[in-house]
């Protein structure tokens, strides 16, 4: 796939309370990047269903992954990685409306390049692999409505900027904490998804033992929550509002500053209707309509500007059977 191309704009001194300051736009040369990622797989599985009651599943997966990186400039890097991942879950149905699970699986997750401002810029990391427990409860409420609830618990290794101003691994992380949902219809016209997710992000390892890095993952929010409802109105529409909280964020990996907890509100409406025969969809969607401002802290260490009120219209078109 093409790449958008980055250029870096020196901004000279600021703070998170102030403006950035006016810059020249640099100028764009035509050179585009390209990322090219090659994952093949290979993967056996087995699953057993006894009595209706309990469902167990495993698996095994061998997977080479390779990851190529032309930058605009010209610089190029490349990674390769093979490992052995697994799954295992189990289901087991209490009642007609309620049951428990347990899972246990590793993945391989992609860690991306080095961000421009680190010494070592552009260089593709390895991706980690990265190790999910679950164990929750699913119950209907009603016929349309569904209750879910878990712990969990997910570990991997974790980047971030080092004393020497490279980036790369800096310890291990691990998320423990409890998320639960409710989604379904409140009525033949309506449906609701709740949900809200609250963990620790705690980091460990020798660069955190040594005092470089602090002991809780930077860009990462340990407060989440989401509520979203979608209104019919009739003729192929609908209308549909998410409010969204996420709380601060170390914004560096030594933990010295925060960027500040988020509160977004995005509304939108939708006409499904058939053009030339084929099904078809206008979406119109206003985000961030209060206006919020800020920054985002970003697990690269960069920090990004929250995006301005935005309004975007959207046309798909449906060409499958």
């Amino acid at each position: 796939m093409d790449l958008a191309s980055p250029l870096a704009v020196p901004l000279g001194p600021l703070t998170l309370a102030t403006d950035v300051a006016p810059s020249v736009e640099p100028v764009w040369r035509g050179k585009r990047g390209r990322d090219t990622v090659d994952q093949v797989t290979a993967s056996i599985g087995y699953g057993l269903v006894w009595a209706d009651r309990l469902q167990v599943r495993l698996g095994a997966h061998r997977t080479r992954y390779e990851k190529d990186v032309r930058t605009f400039s010209g610089l190029r890097t490349r990674g390769v990685d093979e490992t052995t991942l697994y799954n295992a879950s189990a289901v087991w149905s209490l009642g007609p409306r309620t049951s428990v699970f347990a899972s246990w699986v590793t993945g391989l997750e992609e860690s991306g390049v080095a961000p421009q401002s680190a010494t070592n810029a552009n260089e593709v990391l390895a991706p980690v692999e990265a190790e999910q427990h679950e164990l929750g409860v699913r119950h209907a409420l009603t016929d349309d409505l569904t209750f879910i609830g878990a712990l969990f618990e997910v570990s991997k290794p974790t980047t971030g900027s080092r004393a020497d101003g490279s980036f790369g691994f800096v310890g291990e992380v691990s998320h423990r904490g409890v998320e639960g949902s409710l989604a379904g219809q409140l009525d033949e016209k309506t449906s609701i998804v709740l949900g809200a997710v609250a963990f620790r992000p705690r980091v460990s390892g020798p660069l955190v033992d040594a005092g470089v890095v602090g002991d809780r993952a930077a860009g990462i929010s340990d407060l989440v929550a989401n509520a979203s409802v979608e209104r019919q109105l009739g003729a192929g529409w609908s209308v549909d509002a998410q409010l969204s909280y996420w709380s601060d964020r170390w914004a560096d990996t030594r933990n010295t500053f925060k960027t500040p907890s988020q509160v977004q509100l995005n509304i939108g409406a939708r006409r499904r209707f058939d053009l030339g025969g084929r099904p078809a969809q206008l979406r119109v969607l206003a985000s961030n309509v209060t206006g919020a401002e800020g920054w985002w802290a970003s697990p690269s260490g960069l920090i990004w500007p929250v995006t301005a009120p935005t309004v975007r219209a959207m046309l798909s078109l449906n060409f499958g059977g």
